[in-house]
């Protein structure tokens, strides 16, 4: 199990779709931070565009990784994925 207790994203002040601005964690990330397991593995699809995830596994002392989608001779520039994890 990934989280030691259900959390509700609908509590205003711990919304869960905004990225926050700064450079930290987003805010969907800060509220899962205490219900988490130490040994959940947290998968985003954002990660090519953000550094919410990075940021968060940086400040909840678990790793990074991140896998990108290189199409060959293609227009389209592909898609990927990051991995937090301890």
């Amino acid at each position: 199990m990934a989280l030691k207790q259900p959390v509700s994203f609908d509590d205003p002040g711990r919304g869960a779709c905004r990225s926050g601005g700064g450079h930290g964690p987003a805010r969907e990330y800060r509220t899962i931070t205490d219900p988490l397991s130490p040994r959940a593995v947290l998968i985003g699809d954002n990660a090519p565009v953000t550094d919410k995830l990075a940021a968060f596994a940086e400040a909840t002392d678990r790793r990074f990784v991140f896998f990108r989608e290189q199409p060959l001779d293609h227009f389209y520039l592909g898609a990927g994925i990051g991995i937090a994890f301890r």
